[in-house]
């Protein structure tokens, strides 16, 4: 009877051991974030009666993270609209319209993070921007002016870094980093240069890129461009919206196809490695003056400049 009694009471323990193992498991933790903006502004005076703005629109983010055996994170953001404004009037930014609207084009990106490595993909959409004599001007006042202290603040963060004295990195730090690579594509681009005849273009049909840290201080990159063109075309010529280059508007062209990258690179030394696949120019002999017309437009709107800025620090 004893002996019933005591397996009976053993009978329990052993059905109640697998519960409690299982609550000894360690449980999942799941961190789901997902956020969505209809605008985002950030607005910086860089002079007096000069504010720069950025502005996002329809943007979104997520991430979701685990962390069980290891951390398991999952990220994406997409930027529908952006642009910058420069609003160069007196009176309050925010009344005043801005004197040089530059859109940007449309931003996806998305990547994973874990204990073994991570990636990163962006896509970067494809944008148009056309400057004017004025907008460059405007942009050289505001480089030279705001460059300076911009490069003293620089200066000033690098100082207190070397007086800062560097922490020590044990082998083990070292040898636990993880790889992250990045993927970068580019939907093309066209950038527009006016003078007084003519119309420089800098356009690029395609570009891709890739960077990937295999290690704490070493960075391999490269990136191929393609369609990569610098051409002139005069204002009577028609403005066609093409993916491609199209040389019947063109007087002057040079196309390459391009590749760069720093493989090979050891220590601290840097090796660039730049591959030309292809070189192709053509120019007209009405290009000669119309590239002419526009250098002596550029450097007297230069000198102009130049001297603008500075009589005004005086």
């Amino acid at each position: 009877m004893i002996q019933d009694l005591l397996a009976e009471l053993e009978s329990p323990s052993t059905t109640s051991g697998s519960p409690s193992l299982d609550r000894k498991l360690p449980l999942p933790l799941v961190l789901s974030v997902d956020l969505s903006f209809k605008s985002i502004q950030a607005r910086l005076q860089v002079m007096h009666g000069t504010w720069v703005s950025w502005e996002l629109g329809d943007s979104v983010i997520f991430t979701k993270g685990s962390y069980a055996k290891g951390l398991d994170v999952g990220f994406g953001l997409d930027v529908a609209s952006q642009r910058i404004d420069i609003v160069s009037q007196a009176g309050p930014a925010s009344l005043s319209s801005p004197s040089i609207r530059l859109p940007l084009p449309r931003i996806t990106s998305s990547g994973s993070y874990k204990h073994n490595g991570g990636d990163c993909r962006v896509l970067i959409g494809r944008f148009d921007i056309k400057l004017k004599p004025k907008y460059v001007d405007d942009i050289l006042t505001i480089q030279q002016k705001f460059g300076n202290d911009f490069a003293d603040l620089v200066n000033l963060y690098v100082s207190k870094r070397k007086d800062t004295p560097p922490e020590e990195t044990s082998e083990s730090k070292t040898s636990s980093s993880v790889p992250f690579n990045v993927f970068v594509a580019l939907d093309g681009f066209r950038i527009s240069l006016e003078g007084p005849s003519s119309t420089q273009y800098v356009h690029s049909s395609k570009i891709e890129a890739e960077l990937s840290i295999p290690s704490i201080g070493t960075l391999v990159w490269s990136a191929a461009f393609t369609g990569l063109s610098l051409s002139l075309a005069h204002h009577s010529a028609p403005t066609v919206s093409r993916v491609n280059l199209d040389r019947r508007y063109r007087s002057a062209y040079m196309e390459i196809e391009l590749q760069v990258d720093n493989k090979g690179t050891i220590g601290p030394a840097e090796r660039l490695n730049v591959h030309v696949n292809n070189v192709h120019a053509v120019m007209q002999v009405a290009a000669f003056g119309e590239l002419g017309d526009l250098v002596d437009y550029v450097k007297v709107r230069g000198k102009t400049q130049t001297a603008t800025v500075t009589h005004t620090r005086l």
